[in-house]
């Protein structure tokens, strides 16, 4: 064989190796692009899912059971921080003390707001099953209605509890339970302004 004809063949198998190379890399980065869209489109569906939910709770009877519900508990949270303020022990004492829950249900018993809590618990829970599904962003979400979960639980987790105690469902007002310790999470991610700490936490 001729130096050039080995030359050829040299150059052969070395034109090969690159193609396959070409090849591979060729297709590692569809891939990887086809995986980028992939990422971002379901980014945009999950984005798209949650601000449903934001358009739905400012139509729907989730926004008449929160005009309900917002001055009865501002005056629920304004009563108990009053009477606890000097109490040295804090707003630990709140969850066992029977005085405290009675309190809560009279005053909620009296203007009628268990129907509406449930609107808002089953939008939560709707809510948290989306997220949970991964077909709604759940930090977007967080976002949006963290706030509010923070502020109801807080004032009334003992109740919530009792109910759970009652009905024999564990799972009652999990929803907005589990959206209390995603703003929780958020707001030890971020330590800048913060709402007042809410009387109770769930554990």
């Amino acid at each position: 064989m001729s130096v050039t004809s080995t030359h050829i063949e040299k150059w052969k198998t070395y034109s090969e190796i690159i193609i396959v190379w070409f090849t591979i890399m060729t297709t590692l980065f569809g891939g990887g692009y086809a995986l980028f869209q992939y990422t971002e489109n379901s980014k945009a569906e999950r984005a798209k899912e949650t601000l449903k939910f934001i358009e739905r709770f400012d139509k729907d009877k989730f926004s008449n059971s929160c005009h309900m519900i917002d001055p009865v508990f501002d005056s629920i949270e304004k009563a108990t921080r009053e009477k606890y303020s000097e109490n040295a022990k804090g707003m630990s004492l709140l969850d066992e003390d029977k005085e405290f829950l009675e309190y809560l249900k009279e005053t909620i018993n009296a203007n009628e707001l268990l129907p509406h809590l449930n609107n808002i618990f089953d939008f939560y829970d709707q809510l948290e099953a989306c997220s949970i599904a991964s077909l709604c962003d759940t930090k977007l979400a967080t976002r949006f209605f963290g706030k509010y979960a923070f502020y109801i639980v807080g004032i009334i987790y003992p109740y919530i509890e009792m109910l759970r105690k009652e009905s024999g469902d564990r799972l009652y007002g999990a929803g907005i339970e589990y959206f209390f310790n995603e703003y929780k999470k958020q707001l030890n991610e971020n330590k800048g302004d913060q709402p007042k700490n809410r009387f109770l936490t769930p554990s």
